[in-house]
């Protein structure tokens, strides 16, 4: 029988081994501290969100996006939206300003005053 990586799904080298590296070893270590998930709950939410919930980034080593404040679990989402977020704070109204001053700018080169 072939030993996949629970985190990843590459092919783990050796018999004794659950991981197929550090990097996925310590990912699910980090899983299991701060999202109390156990590999076959996190290996659901791969299923349910395969994919970045927000650019459709299909990768491997998606975040695990959480409320900050309640801890509940909201999906998968790549590194570079999950970063977004957190300089957002999470806030709606910050986003859709940011949304507003993007629009406003649309097709057009910023002009220097």
């Amino acid at each position: 029988m072939i030993n996949t990586c629970p985190m990843c799904g590459n092919i783990v080298k050796g018999k004794s081994r659950t991981f197929c590296n550090s990097i996925c070893a310590q990912y699910a270590k980090t899983i299991r501290r701060y999202h109390k998930l156990t590999p076959d709950a996190f290996k659901a939410l791969q299923k349910q969100y395969p994919v970045c919930a927000i650019c459709q980034y299909p990768g491997p080593k998606l975040c695990v996006d959480h409320d900050h404040r309640t801890g509940e679990i909201r999906g998968r989402i790549c590194n570079g939206c999950n970063s977004g977020l957190g300089f957002f704070e999470d806030n709606i109204g910050y986003l859709q300003a940011a949304i507003a001053y993007l629009t406003t700018f649309q097709g057009e080169t910023a002009k220097v005053v």
